[in-house]
């Protein structure tokens, strides 16, 4: 057997042009059942002095947290100049928007089964910070433009990552090539598929 990896719809992200980094971290997650892997229970680790002036956006799979839940720590994240907000069923185009502006895609996913934000974000030249999982290497060829995380050292690993969000000149050639690789999965995809519908198959 074989697996292609998830697409990115590069037909949107190659669109929005003309976006600079801001003081920004964007974070996808997910709550209720069967999502406690998903991390947001890492979200308090971005309330950190290092961090006033920012903004984090927490981009949710799914429903948003009740309001009283929500106004608590906007409070909390308030005592150190940070502001949060919660947003969810977002379209494509703004999901790239907030990726695009970002300095850091924070994605503490304990296990995931491609990760696919954080292939996004390193699309849009936007830095990862993630755990050191089995499955960002196996999916991701641990092409060394991801900053590796654990739970001790996440509060150290954010502020390192912050100040050192933007990509270097080597870096940028790493992203070129994994954009590459990308169109050409993409390309791979469109072909099985028209195949598929061919014989009137289906992809699963």
């Amino acid at each position: 057997y074989f697996y292609i990896t998830g697409p990115v719809n590069s037909s949107v992200a190659d669109k929005i042009q003309n976006i600079k980094k801001s003081k920004k971290i964007c974070f996808f997650t997910r709550i209720g059942k069967n999502s406690s892997h998903k991390g947001f229970k890492f979200l308090k680790n971005l309330n950190q002095k290092d961090l006033a002036g920012y903004e984090i956006v927490v981009i949710f799979g799914g429903s948003l947290p009740p309001k009283n839940v929500t106004d608590k720590i906007e409070k909390t994240f308030s005592s150190n100049d940070i502001s949060i907000k919660f947003v969810n069923q977002v379209s494509e185009q703004q999901k790239f928007e907030i990726i695009k502006e970002s300095r850091l895609l924070f994605f503490p996913e304990e296990f995931t089964g491609f990760g696919l934000p954080a292939v996004e974000a390193t699309y849009c030249s936007t830095r990862v910070l993630c755990f050191d999982t089995p499955e960002m290497k196996k999916y991701h060829n641990n092409h060394g433009l991801y900053h590796y995380m654990n739970r001790e050292n996440i509060y150290e690993m954010i502020k390192y990552s912050i100040n050192n969000c933007f990509f270097t000149e080597k870096e940028l050639l790493l992203v070129k090539k994994e954009k590459e690789k990308l169109e050409m999965k993409n390309n791979v995809e469109d072909l099985l598929l028209k195949i598929l519908k061919t014989y009137n198959l289906e992809m699963v």
